[in-house]
């Protein structure tokens, strides 16, 4: 599967707000503890996923969300993953925003580029990269509310363990 990369582009800040019934919480997944206490929903692709990412970033991985307060439920999540072999492409100091989910009833609400934002604006001096499906508009337009901006390079996956790799781009005038 092929990707397009955006990168953060420091100095830009996102106006959106959340509302007062939401907060974001963060938890760092651990391969004996892959949850957070207030997470109600567990499913077996997140748990493996969780234990892959946490092994492969020695804990480092940070799990972070946008939790309704009126019932606990889940209305954004992403993830803050540094540099492993899994995303090898990446240097020291620079961070993949990803994967990112918001449930189907909860989008449109600016939610995307709020999160984007609140994690490039906890830590200034760190570089942080989005890679979005081609076909994926709403995150293009989410990722470049949030002061992010396509990068020539493209991100193609691996198919198994989902190593990702950047591609080389064919020169036309060569």
């Amino acid at each position: 599967m092929h990707y397009l990369l955006y990168k953060y582009h420091s100095g830009y800040k996102y106006n959106g707000t959340l509302n007062d019934n939401c907060s974001i919480y963060e938890f760092r997944p651990h391969p004996f503890d892959l949850y957070a206490d207030w997470e109600r929903s567990r499913n077996l692709s997140t748990s493996i996923f969780r234990f892959y990412i946490s092994l492969l970033t020695f804990g480092k991985t940070v799990y972070l969300c946008i939790l309704n307060k009126n019932g606990g439920v889940i209305m954004h999540s992403a993830y803050i993953i540094p540099r492993n072999i899994k995303y090898a492409f990446l240097n020291k100091g620079e961070y993949s925003i990803g994967p990112c989910n918001t449930p189907e009833v909860y989008r449109g609400q600016g939610l995307y580029p709020y999160m984007l934002s609140y994690i490039t604006q906890r830590n200034a001096d760190a570089t942080y990269y989005v890679f979005i499906r081609e076909d994926n508009v709403a995150s293009i337009k989410g990722a470049k509310k949030a002061g992010f901006k396509q990068c020539r390079e493209r991100i193609k996956s691996t198919k198994v363990l989902k190593i990702f790799r950047l591609m080389k781009e064919k020169n036309n005038n060569e």
